[in-house]
């Protein structure tokens, strides 16, 4: 073997090495998905920008080896698997509502989507799904739609909850209440304005409602039933905090609480 022979062959040898080492390479591993949530930011259908319906996104949980979704209308999950880059997923059930034709056909898009064995990627917050003909692009909830901070907030009242139901009322001015700092709470219960004490935990509020409940509005307010519910927050003294971007849920230890969203 002459010595340009072998320098050759240990340059090809050389490059087959590096191509190998490239291939080794893999930006995730699977269980890094489980427990986030991401929104979509875009998505390219046979190279061009597939505009969403107005007001949706395309959503997407992984739970527990399940993926959940949602793109506006129904929602949908299922169990699925990561096989060499590749989700599978085959066997999703879906709810049944009733709207409008463009939503059910995105519904029926991402399904369709999701059904082909998309290839996907996790770099950092950003995860990639992509077929021979769609690219869906899409971001961690938590940096595409933050959580808002509860001290400074306006929240508006959405609905009630108690253990047996939740339930939500139509009027005119609907409640709200907002922290000013982590010991004071003020807002208008659909009849009056209150001011009432509170301290702020982890994850927790306390109510102080001795002495510290102030309020003023009409006698004679409509919305008696709303304001009955709205006041069963206060009626123990602690409540538990979620906050997932927008949405708060306060519930007391009995289940009994209220759901609102940042105005």
């Amino acid at each position: 073997m002459t010595f340009r022979t072998l320098f050759a062959l240990l340059v090809i040898l050389g490059l087959f090495g590096a191509a190998c080492g490239d291939s080794t390479t893999t930006t995730y591993e699977p269980d890094q998905l489980e427990g986030q949530e991401f929104w979509s930011t875009s998505v390219l259908d046979e190279g061009a920008d597939r505009p969403l319906v107005t007001g949706t996104n395309i959503v997407l949980r992984f739970v527990e080896g399940n993926l959940d979704f949602n793109a506006g209308c129904n929602s949908g999950g299922g169990p699925y698997q990561i096989v060499d880059g590749t989700l599978v997923a085959n066997e999703f059930g879906i709810t049944e509502m009733g709207c409008d034709p463009d939503r059910h056909a995105q519904d029926q898009f991402v399904i369709d989507f999701l059904s082909a064995h998309p290839s996907i990627s996790l770099v950092g917050d950003k995860l990639t799904m992509a077929t021979a003909t769609t690219t869906i692009t899409l971001l961690n909830r938590r940096i595409a739609d933050p959580d808002r901070d509860l001290i400074g907030t306006r929240w508006e009242v959405t609905g009630f909850q108690n253990p047996q139901a939740s339930m939500s009322f139509a009027i005119d001015n609907p409640g709200w209440f907002t922290f000013a700092d982590d010991a004071t709470m003020t807002g208008f219960d659909g009849c009056h304005e209150f001011v009432i004490s509170a301290s702020l935990g982890i994850n927790s509020l306390e109510f102080q409602m001795s002495n510290n409940n102030s309020s003023s509005g009409p006698d004679n307010c409509n919305n008696v039933d709303y304001s009955t519910e709205f006041n069963r927050l206060f009626d123990t003294a602690e409540v538990s905090i979620s906050i997932t971007g927008p949405n708060l849920t306060l519930l007391n230890a009995q289940g009994v609480g209220l759901t609102a969203v940042a105005s």
